[in-house]
Order: C-alpha cells, then sequence, then structure tokens
C-alpha cells in the first residue's frame, strides 16, 4: 500500500492511500507555485502550496509519475517543501 508524506504545520503527516480520496494538481508559471487539494475519504481535505519553478516542477511531475506506476511505497512531499 503507497503511502504520502506530508510536512504541516511544524508536524510530518503520512496519508495511506487507503485513506484517499484523490489529489488535484494545479501548477502555476505566473505564480511559480504547485497547489495540491487533497480529498480523503472521511470528508477531510489538506492542502499544499508548494513553491518550484518549471524546472523543480518538471522533477516534481517525473518523480509523480514514477511513484504511481512503480512498486515504491512512499512518496514523501518534503522533498519539495
Amino acid at each position: 500500500m503507497k503511502c504520502y508524506r506530508i510536512r504541516e504545520e511544524g508536524r510530518v503527516c503520512f496519508v495511506m492511500e487507503s485513506r484517499l480520496g484523490r489529489i488535484d494538481k494545479n501548477y502555476s508559471v505566473e505564480l511559480g507555485s504547485l497547489s495540491l487539494k487533497i480529498y480523503l475519504n472521511d470528508g477531510s481535505e489538506m492542502e499544499l502550496v508548494l513553491l518550484m519553478d518549471e524546472e523543480t516542477y518538471a522533477l516534481f511531475e517525473m518523480r509523480w509519475e514514477r511513484f504511481h506506476v512503480s512498486d515504491e511505497i512512499f512518496f514523501d512531499f518534503g522533498e519539495f517543501q
């Protein structure tokens, strides 16, 4: 089972795939930021805004795609926070 590691308000959260509804991503070139809205199965939501340039965003997307097609267990948003 996959797990997402998120730093939020000075703490580290782990979101297991079984708790996850979906994740909406939106990258803004103008703002240089990636907004992620995380919807959990219990109806709660989390929102992350990661500041990154286009090159870093390309690395994020490559890492994101690799995570979803591989047998990797953890995706660490902290790498980009």
